[in-house]
């Protein structure tokens, strides 16, 4: 019975894990980061405040971070980050229940329960490691760290998805398997990097809106074009593109066009999105689903890559 839950528990967990990785973009782009000051709890409540006047005169120095005072409490800015906590906690949840149902392949396949509890142990540091990102007030190295723990968390996903697979998914095995994954491997490696430097990059940009109190959106790319770290984000992306069009030409060769499709239309759109965040003062809602594309780009290149590693199914 358990066996039957696990593969639509484990999709149901790989959407969640898109979903809290939008939502952490979404705080990003709002400026949500400080929306709730202390961790676990929310302005010291496990339900957090809906106005002003829920809070003691003093809470600014009452919550300060770091030593400093936190910003006027903003609603909005609270219940952005409170859900996202939220998210959080419910698939923490999730992996659990996925871990405790994945015992039941302990004896005859261990790397299902060994891949969920990776993944809880790996969801609950995520948990400490967001509450060092507050207590730091968003420090720019923590925060590029949360990100890559995220990605991990959704490649184990991934993982678990790919050990489940039914005997009638048929797995890839190219005509020249080694350049393959040689290519895969970089251009996991490569994407990754452009995710780290894009992550640099949303720092500059919240310097920006920080300099124009969020305001005059219009002048925000000017400045952040000027910087060395959005030149080099900028380039590197034609890296990505090369390194995966050789990917593309390999799936044509293969004949595997569905997944070369795939592969296009995910990197097509994340270019897309990408300019027109550059020439349309950088939308706040083109930002997270910027992030979204990213991280389901590298959750796909992972699955092709697990199917080239594993040449036979190994569901029983």
């Amino acid at each position: 019975m358990l066996k039957k839950i696990i593969p639509p528990l484990a999709i149901l967990c790989l959407i969640f894990t898109f979903l809290v990785i939008l939502a952490g973009g979404v705080v990003r782009t709002t400026g949500s980061g400080m929306g709730c000051p202390d961790w676990p709890k929310c302005f010291g409540q496990y339900v957090p405040p809906t106005t002003i006047s829920e809070l003691p005169s003093d809470y600014k120095t009452l919550f300060a971070v770091n030593g400093k005072e936190i910003a006027t409490f903003s609603a909005f800015k609270t219940w952005v980050e409170y859900i996202n906590r939220l998210l959080g906690a419910l698939l923490g949840v999730l992996f659990f229940v996925l871990f405790l149902c994945s015992l039941s392949y302990l004896k005859e396949r261990k790397e299902i329960p060994i891949l969920a509890f990776l993944v809880l142990f790996a969801t609950g540091f995520q948990g400490w490691l967001g509450s060092l990102v507050v207590a730091s007030d968003l420090n720019a190295v923590k925060i590029t760290i949360h990100m890559l723990v995220a990605i991990f968390i959704l490649v184990l996903c991934v993982a678990i998805l790919f050990a489940l697979r039914p005997s009638t998914i048929v797995v890839y095995n190219p005509s020249h398997k080694k350049t393959m994954v040689r290519f895969l491997v970089l251009a996991i490696g490569t994407t990754l990097v452009q995710v780290t430097i894009g992550t640099q990059v949303r720092e500059i940009v919240d310097w920006v809106s920080k300099s124009y109190q969020e305001g005059f959106r219009e002048l925000w790319m000017g400045l952040v074009e000027e910087e060395v770290l959005f030149k080099i984000h900028r380039t590197f992306s034609w890296a990505v593109l090369i390194i995966n069009g050789v990917i593309l030409r390999d799936f044509l060769m293969d004949k595997k066009y569905y997944w070369g499709l795939f592969l296009v239309v995910m990197i097509g759109l994340e270019i897309a999105v990408g300019i027109g965040m550059a020439h349309f003062n950088i939308p706040a809602y083109l930002q997270p689903v910027h992030l979204l594309l990213a991280t389901g780009i590298v959750a796909f290149q992972s699955w092709i890559l697990l199917s080239i590693l594993t040449p036979r199914c190994l569901t029983k």
